[in-house]
């Protein structure tokens, strides 16, 4: 029984070992060419918030941000694809 317990542990230990199959890997491993990415964009953001009225109670959960409104303004500061991305005037 020991000897069978033995074997056991060593098929499943050298089964494991396994490295995967050279399908799995990537064609290229370029993180842009990968995704889609065709060029790259750095924008800057500004914005503003008004509280809204009446605040929710402290014990209400309301996530990350408060309860309000939001706004924000996007200015492109960097460009490197042949046409700008299209922005909006806020958000």
């Amino acid at each position: 029984m020991r000897n069978l317990g033995a074997l056991v542990l060593l098929g499943l230990s050298v089964g494991a070992c396994g490295v995967g199959d050279d399908s799995d890997i990537p064609e290229s491993d370029d993180r842009n060419e990968a995704l889609g990415i065709v060029c790259e964009a750095t924008m800057d953001i500004t914005g503003t918030f008004v509280a809204g009225t009446p605040g929710r109670p402290a014990e209400v959960p309301t996530g990350c941000w408060p309860v309000g409104t939001w706004t924000f303004t996007a200015t492109i500061a960097e460009n490197a694809c042949p046409t700008a991305p299209a922005l909006l005037p806020s958000y």
